[in-house]
């Protein structure tokens, strides 16, 4: 009998963990950032970012905690331009009731990623910890939900389910119709605040430099200029889902495209890492 309570007790507190309360996240300027602790006292404000593999700290947070740097890494960035990053370890990032310990996390100038648009950024939250659960993001209400297979059951009940392709561990590749005629697959990317296609892709749905609405413009990265194509998108959509109209998008020398968050604040976004889906439901 004692047991069978204590049973109780243990099943309760999971069902408990597994619901909790959601954790407010802002959006600004495209970008969505959470507040995390990082080894149990540490606060900082991360983007949100399932686009980047591998988590992510400043330069000075790094250093106020004291992390050490254990390696040296050459990371690519926007305009097919690699920088070299130093690597360190977290013994626990933590967004609300929910840690990982990470194993490498990069130390990186995350404002100058974000052109400086958000102020102070502390890091970014990958999909190294994304991955580790099922996740709710509500773009509208701007509010983030660690859920369980009963979340997961609501969602599906008024949302589209769309399988994905999972590379690494940590890479959502989804499939997308361009213009209802092209249908590839690109990286879902919440750290993006504009979805972006490859220069080939543009190219085959007849965006081109110097064609009619197409604007070129210089990008600012962490590792220098490039160059960019702006245009609007007739229709985009992901897997079965109504198509977006009228999307703005980018284009520029990327191996693959960039499901951003401009697309993805029409829906309520569900991820199932394990399983390899996502669900795309409305407010």
């Amino acid at each position: 009998m004692k047991y069978s309570a204590i049973a109780i007790l243990l099943i309760a507190w999971f069902t408990r963990l597994a619901t909790a309360d959601p954790v407010t996240l802002q959006l600004k300027e495209g970008y969505l950032t959470v507040q995390v602790t990082l080894n149990g006292s540490f606060k900082g404000q991360f983007v949100l970012d399932t686009g980047a593999d591998v988590s992510a700290v400043s330069p000075s947070l790094a250093q106020d905690i004291g992390l050490e740097h254990k390696a040296y890494v050459n990371a690519g960035t926007a305009g097919g331009k690699t920088i070299n990053v130093p690597l360190t370890a977290i013994q626990s990032l933590s967004i609300g009731e929910h840690s990982v310990s990470l194993e490498p996390v990069v130390i990186l100038d995350v404002a100058a990623r974000t052109q400086g648009r958000l102020g102070n950024v502390d890091g970014i939250v990958g999909s190294d910890f994304l991955r580790n659960f099922i996740i709710t993001i509500d773009f509208a209400e701007k509010q983030l939900y660690f859920g369980d297979q009963d979340m997961l059951a609501k969602r599906l009940a008024n949302g589209v389910k769309v399988l994905a392709k999972i590379e690494g561990g940590t890479a959502i590749f989804l499939p997308v119709t361009l213009n209802n005629q092209l249908t590839t697959r690109y990286k879902l990317d919440t750290g993006a605040a504009v979805t972006h296609l490859t220069l080939a892709d543009a190219k085959q749905l007849g965006f081109d430099q110097g064609s009619d609405g197409v604007i070129l413009e210089q990008a600012d990265g962490i590792a220098g200029s490039y160059d960019t194509l702006l245009f609007d998108l007739h229709e985009f959509n992901v897997g079965t889902t109504a198509p977006v109209q009228n999307l703005s998008v980018k284009a520029y020398d990327t191996p693959y495209g960039f499901i951003g968050s401009d697309y993805l604040q029409h829906f309520v976004l569900t991820l199932n890492y394990r399983d390899q889906y996502i669900i795309l439901s409305s407010h």
